[in-house]
């Protein structure tokens, strides 16, 4: 079997692909420090962990598992966390965010897999750990109809989750972890997959070295479990309506003991940019879940149903198949050999036809019914399990069961077998156990199909007065039955595709294509927004006390940018920064009432809108003086009664996030007044918060200079 684990340490997130972002870098991150917010201690989740007999057991199993290639370094465990429940939140204006800490002692690794995971428009997550290894931002842009989702793997034996969204949409917030994939051996995420292939494929990048196989590498994939177990490549498929159903095509062998296939990761274009030496890809897609649609042992086949259509700007492509008994006569096949990434090996002789082939080594391959392939350049390893053999007009002819081939083996060994499409064609006879069903569904007959790309409605993603749209990608046979909108009070759409904006309105419509082949109509569609951007309210506490920051809300729809000012008030008594996306965080040190305002842009005009911040004293009318100051300052609390004194004055730095002194009032006050020493500090900016601890929480800040 040719079947290996994929580190994912590093893949990025372009939104509209669906998929997150990992990086590499040097993170702090602690007990007191979040991600969003310093001082925000993090709720601890304390896993479940297997005992030392059950791992010696796991390990012994491993070492008998010789024959199949497998690799597995990780255990499922049970656990049941709802992050909404079990995180320790902190609100900030119209912001809230979570905090969570899950430790499962002594892991070699950890990933979990989620099985409640739906995040609200404006929320964003990250999930890291301590040896300097994040996933994020995650987005909406992860949600998918089974409300499933796993994260990447994780070196060590703790990782930390945050979740940041408007306090509105918290309860909407929905992420539930099942179980955690627990790695009981070492995993090593900096050196498994990336250059762990061999070196006579050390040239054989698909970028570099398949030159003209630039549209069949779009269609291969990586298959990874939900523990990070049985991995294998795989292939998008065509069938005969050419309506872009997302079936992968991949190996039977890879099946058993993989766990639940709607908890896979399917991963895309994960190949080196340069010939020699490779690179790690820091760009490629990954998609979520699947269902088991067929499979069949003999010629070792498994078709696969994701379950999210492909984004239509991703560059991902569907296999052409050919299902004759003709034998290809020169060709490749593309795979992800130990992991690495994407490779191409070729053949230049006619492949054998064989029955229960026996290598010269005396083992054969999973299943019984194969073409044998000799390389003449590369050749495939464990990892490589389920990819795709291309015949010399590129079409997918048979996927990888198995084979002796490795670098430097003799040249009766450099070979391999690959199950036959024509036999995986009627596989045992059933829906379940053949290809004909589901990649012809219509009974067209056909005996092979074209290669294509995702059909999608191409054109703006705004119609300001009129657009015009069409299907990109139409494939042959196929045309456009009707068109039609989602809110024909806003927006028109006539037949030959051209949108029409109704009067000044503004807002989201969803437009269609009913397109049709002859195996019955299906669709597609695309969300446009008409007219001018939309602020839909915008979330701020009004009434605050100096020094209490805050994030500043505004919900907006169709905007392509915003900026946000203060309008009222001294300006320069505040502090208003950007986070983009209509989201600001405002402070201010002195007491007004402050006037925000908000222009939203996009490409068809922009709109103003605004709210109101006052901000007061938490503690009456306090005074400190001198600012700047030198060696003292002074508090004065003249005009606070017995009951109304702070109990505490803490004196932070501006990069600090524990207090460099700390102050009791109630032992260093005389006459109303407190005096505190301040000469021994290094000069700069300084905050001193003052705690009164059954005040709420509230905190008052004064920023003072020292020089």
């Amino acid at each position: 079997m040719k079947n290996i684990l994929l580190s994912l340490l590093i893949f990025v997130v372009i939104p509209c692909r669906s998929q997150i972002k990992v990086e590499t870098r040097v993170l702090s991150h602690g007990a007191q420090k979040g991600f969003y917010i310093d001082g925000h201690v993090a709720n601890l989740y304390q896993s479940p962990i297997p005992t030392g007999e059950q791992i010696d057991q796991l390990v012994g199993e491993d070492s008998l598992d010789m024959g199949s290639k497998t690799y597995r370094f990780a255990t499922s465990i049970d656990i049941n966390i709802d992050f909404l429940e079990s995180a320790n939140w902190i609100t900030r204006g119209g912001m809230s965010y979570g905090r969570l800490l899950i430790v499962a002692e002594r892991a070699k690794s950890l990933s979990l897999n989620f099985k409640a995971f739906d995040i609200p428009d404006l929320g964003e997550l990250v999930i890291y750990n301590s040896k300097g290894t994040i996933a994020g931002q995650i987005t909406a842009k992860e949600n998918n109809s089974g409300q499933t989702w796993a994260s990447p793997i994780f070196a060590g034996d703790s990782i930390w989750i945050e979740a940041k969204l408007p306090t509105g949409q918290k309860s909407a917030l929905k992420l539930a972890a099942s179980n955690i994939a627990y790695g009981y051996r070492k995993f090593d995420l900096g050196k498994s997959g990336f250059g762990e292939s061999g070196g006579c494929l050390v040239s054989n990048n698909v970028v570099c070295f398949g030159n003209g196989w630039e549209f069949e590498r779009n269609a291969v994939c990586l298959l990874v479990n939900q523990n990070g177990t049985r991995f294998c490549s795989g292939s998008m498929i065509n069938n005969s309506c050419n309506n872009n159903i997302p079936y992968v095509l991949s190996a039977n062998h890879c099946l058993p003991g993989a766990g639940d296939v709607g908890q896979w990761r399917f991963i895309f274009q994960y190949w080196s940019a340069s010939c020699n030496p490779s690179q790690d890809d820091p760009n490629y897609i990954q998609f979520y879940g699947s269902t088991l649609r067929a499979n069949a042992s003999p010629s070792d086949f498994l078709l696969l149903q994701l379950n999210q259509l492909p984004d239509p700007t991703a560059g991902i492509n569907y296999l052409g198949w050919d299902r004759t008994l003709n034998a290809a006569t020169n060709g490749a096949s593309i795979h992800h050999p130990t992991g690495d990434v994407m490779k191409i090996s070729t053949f230049n002789s006619v492949v054998l036809r064989a029955d229960n082939y026996l290598f010269a080594n005396g083992k054969k391959a999973p299943g019984s019914q194969h073409w044998i392939v000799t390389w003449n350049n590369g050749l495939v390893e464990i990892g490589s399990s389920g990819a795709p053999l291309l015949n010399q007009s590129k079409k997918l002819v048979g996927q990888l069961a198995g084979g002796p081939s490795y670098c430097n083996a003799p040249p009766a060994l450099i070979k391999d077998a690959y199950g036959r499409f024509d036999n995986s064609w009627t596989g045992l006879g059933t829906n379940a156990t053949r290809l004909s069903n589901w990649l012809d569904p219509s009974g067209f007959g056909n005996t092979t199909t074209p290669s294509i790309s995702l059909s999608h409605i191409a054109g703006s993603g705004f119609v300001c007065t009129t657009s015009s749209y069409s299907v990109a990608n139409l494939q042959p046979g196929t045309s456009v039955v009707s068109w039609s909108s989602g809110n024909p009070a806003m927006l028109t759409i006539n037949s030959a595709g051209t949108a029409s904006r109704v009067g000044n309105a503004n807002g989201q419509v969803t437009i269609t294509a009913t397109l049709n082949n002859g195996c019955g109509n299906f669709t597609r569609t695309k969300t446009v927004h008409v007219g001018k951007p939309v602020v839909g309210s915008i979330n701020v506490d009004s009434d605050v006390c100096t020094g209490e920051g805050q994030d500043v809300v505004a919900s907006l729809t169709g905007a392509t940018s915003s900026s946000w000012a203060v309008t009222s008030a001294n300006s320069f008594n505040a502090t208003l920064m950007d986070n983009g996306n209509g989201i600001a965080y405002f402070n201010s040190y002195v007491q007004d009432c402050y006037g925000l305002q908000i222009n939203v842009f996009n490409a068809c005009g922009s709109v103003l809108d605004g709210t109101t911040i006052c901000v007061n004293s938490c503690f009456g009318s306090l005074i400190a003086y001198p600012n700047p100051a030198t060696d003292v300052v002074t508090f004065d609390f003249s005009n606070f009664g017995d009951g109304e004194l702070p109990d505490q004055i803490q004196i932070f730095d501006e990069k600090s996030t524990a207090a460099k002194r700390s102050v009791y009032v109630n032992s260093n006050i005389t006459d109303r007044k407190l005096l505190i020493d301040t000469h021994d500090l290094p000069r700069g900016t300084y905050y001193f918060h003052i705690i009164k601890n059954d005040a709420g929480g509230k905190v008052e800040k004064f920023r003072i200079v020292l020089e």
